[in-house]
């Protein structure tokens, strides 16, 4: 049988007190230097200009990670989907020429800020896009077909959502389509369902083309996932 020695523990409390100790010192330098960082210098609603030598930080490292979702993965669970902002990489998309562009540094607060002002800005407007989404033949049928409601959340970001990419010089109705796309038509929630009929899936899309008449562009990503699903049903996969 092994003996026990009482003296072995004590190199290992050393070691774990040295370890916090530095973590608590290198803690401290950075939360120095995060209070030090000069102020902003704004010269116009175009340009944010940080002040020579302080610090920058890229505005995903403070808020999150990223999950790559592909042929390797299964699934992620729906408050994943509900919570994250979801991009699709295309796999065949067409070359295109990248438009140089001059080097630019932003704090994030400063790029908080401006999406702050986003929001107010266009909130009128995002407000009233909203209003016509939820109030059209929409909600209904994903009521009755889908059991599924529009929930604070998606209207949260949405709101935010929408009034940056207005900001940024998109349209409004393509920022809308793009949140559906990702949030409420993806696959297991309306589409890739085995509950879910062909007609169901004609239902939405008529759905879809009624509430974007007179909009200036089509919901070409929530479409495009409608039409792959009922593709896929009526081959009987």
């Amino acid at each position: 049988m092994a003996k026990h020695h009482k003296g072995n523990k004590a190199p290992i409390a050393q070691n774990t007190n040295t370890a916090q100790s530095d973590f608590a010192s290198k803690l401290q330098k950075a939360k120095a230097a995060i209070d030090s960082m000069p102020p902003l210098e704004q010269s116009d609603a175009a340009t944010v200009t940080l002040p020579s030598g302080s610090p920058r930080c890229h505005p995903w490292q403070p808020t999150g990670r990223a999950d790559n979702h592909d042929e390797t993965t299964n699934e992620f669970a729906d408050k994943t989907y509900d919570r994250v902002h979801v991009m699709t990489l295309p796999r065949h998309e067409a070359g295109f020429e990248v438009e140089p562009k001059p080097k630019a540094s932003f704090s994030y607060g400063s790029l908080m800020g401006r999406f702050d002002a986003a929001v107010t800005q266009n909130a009128d407007e995002v407000s009233e896009l909203l209003a016509e989404l939820t109030t059209g033949p929409l909600t209904s049928i994903l009521q009755d077909r889908f059991d599924l409601g529009w929930g604070n959340r998606l209207e949260r970001q949405a709101m935010r959502f929408v009034s940056v990419f207005i900001a940024a010089g998109g349209r409004k109705e393509d920022a809308l389509d793009h949140l559906l796309a990702s949030r409420v038509f993806r696959r297991g929630k309306v589409t890739g369902r085995y509950d879910a009929t062909i007609d169901d899936l004609a239902a939405i899309e008529q759905a879809l083309t009624t509430v974007w008449k007179g909009w200036k562009s089509e919901p070409r990503r929530s479409v495009a996932l409608l039409a792959e699903d009922r593709r896929r049903k009526e081959r009987g996969a």
